[in-house]
């Protein structure tokens, strides 16, 4: 996914999370995925980014087994297509798709508050993933709007460096303020994000990818992408990428639709 923007509130005093509002929108790169269940009572998880517990694969998969009360041996193998760190929700999609997957193979046949409840359960993002397309997604994460917009074609663009979204969050309590939330035809007018300065000072990089975007008269609306550290440019069908400018810098490159 892409966040089109987000704009996020000081932190709520006693639960320590924060309310965003942010539309999302949910683009064509994907991780392959294979999964293979047998007897026993085992979970793993492969993965050359995040292997086993580290991975929310391996959260998903523990927290379905629990509410389904199966014995069951799960392995996961992960072939990474979506950047890690970079705010795309690549990990939180993984996640969604291994309940909806382990859901029909086993036949449980959840209906959807259950499914829901489970993958609150492992991250506020895995709602978003249960639909498609554009979305409003507020509070806490957890309440997703579908909306009816406009297909649209992005360039993303990943520094070498990596951001973690607690990090992120960290530099901008340091200095959050009250916002305020124009209506969703203002903000298709121009992207914004909350945590887009924050990520810069952590990560210069970041500014560097949206200044050389910014100045090119073939991008428009340029913004970084959730916690970061991928930033995206809006281009047209025709668009060809500059592959000397991103190769010598070492950046990860792609193009994306909406779907």
């Amino acid at each position: 996914k892409l966040n089109w923007d987000l704009y996020v509130f000081p932190i709520e005093q006693g639960c320590n999370l924060h309310r965003i509002d942010s539309l999302v929108v949910t683009v064509d790169v994907f991780d392959d995925i294979r999964i293979e269940i047998s007897e026993g009572g085992c979970i793993e998880v492969e993965c050359d980014v995040a292997p086993g517990k580290k991975n929310l694969v391996w959260k998903a998969v523990s927290e379905f087994l629990e509410h389904t009360k199966l014995e069951l041996s799960v392995r996961v193998i992960i072939k990474k297509r979506i950047p890690h760190g970079a705010g795309m929700g690549g990990g939180s999609s993984d996640a969604m798709a291994i309940i909806l997957a382990l859901n029909e193979l086993t036949e449980m046949n959840l209906p959807e508050k259950d499914i829901l409840s489970i993958a609150k359960k492992i991250g506020s993002d895995l709602p978003i993933f249960m639909n498609k397309g554009w979305m409003r997604v507020s509070e806490f994460g957890d309440v997703v709007e579908e909306l009816n917009l406009p297909q649209k074609k992005f360039l993303v663009v990943k520094p070498a460096g990596s951001l973690a979204t607690k990090d992120v969050y960290k530099k901008f309590d340091e200095g959050a303020k009250k916002i305020f939330i124009p209506t969703v035809l203002e903000r298709l007018k121009k992207p914004f994000n909350s945590l887009q300065n924050p990520a810069i000072e952590i990560l210069p990089e970041v500014k560097e990818i949206i200044y050389i975007l910014i100045c090119s008269d073939r991008c428009k609306n340029v913004s970084m992408t959730g916690s970061g550290s991928a930033v995206f440019a809006e281009v047209n069908k025709n668009y060809k990428i500059p592959h000397d400018t991103f190769n010598k810098n070492n950046w990860d490159y792609f193009l994306v639709q909406t779907i």
